[in-house]
């Protein structure tokens, strides 16, 4: 479950409410932009951001995000981080916050080693995070997902006439076994994170 949010930023004069309404369907106009990517689990051109078909969510893509320990990794190979600037282009009268965040990857890990997945996203200008954290432990070698869905009051969202750019955070870390074979969790291209819209019209 993804931990409490203290809405802060809030409070900040927004030029109009977001509606009470509930969800509506997503605009038909929306774009997203990569701004910065920095860490040492996406060099430059290894991270991508697109929306989904409908505009309802957009995915963040790695092509190189993997953490390692055991024989063969280097002493910093066991904890990658990527940190990610996105910016959004919407109608004016639209707002919308995170409603559930999809994790998918890859991972071989030993009898005795776990892997741990940690993730976390902020609105720029907003003090509030939401984190997740997962752990997988060995023997596991195959693919893996995870789903952390916000409770509705615990989903931000921007003053409505305002864009945030989005900061995504992400980090692996692998704790290997008493052995000096390899372990490893991998995040790859077609095996992504999927970041879900509820999307509001503007009183």
């Amino acid at each position: 479950m993804l931990g409490t949010m203290t809405v802060v930023a809030l409070a900040l004069s927004a030029i109009l409410p977001p509606s009470t309404a509930g969800a509506v369907p997503p605009p038909p106009s929306v774009s997203v932009e990569l701004v910065a990517v920095n860490g040492s689990g996406c060099a430059a051109k290894t991270a991508s951001v697109a929306m989904a078909k409908g505009n309802s969510a957009f995915t963040v893509a790695y092509s190189n995000f993997q953490a390692r320990a055991g024989s063969g990794a280097t002493p910093t190979e066991f904890r990658k981080n990527c940190q990610i600037n996105v910016r959004f282009k919407y109608p004016a009268e639209y707002t919308w916050g995170i409603s559930k965040v999809e994790h998918h990857g890859s991972a071989k890990i030993l009898q005795g080693a776990n892997a741990v997945l940690r993730g976390s996203y902020y609105f720029a200008g907003s003090p509030s995070t939401l984190p997740m954290t997962h752990t997988f432990k060995g023997p596991l070698n195959d693919k893996w997902n995870t789903t952390d869905t916000a409770n509705p009051d615990q989903i931000f969202y921007p003053p409505c006439g305002q864009s945030w750019n989005l900061n995504v955070n992400t980090e692996t870390r692998v704790n290997k076994a008493a052995t000096t074979e390899l372990s490893a969790i991998t995040m790859s291209p077609d095996l992504s994170a999927t970041y879900h819209l509820d999307w509001r019209k503007c009183d």
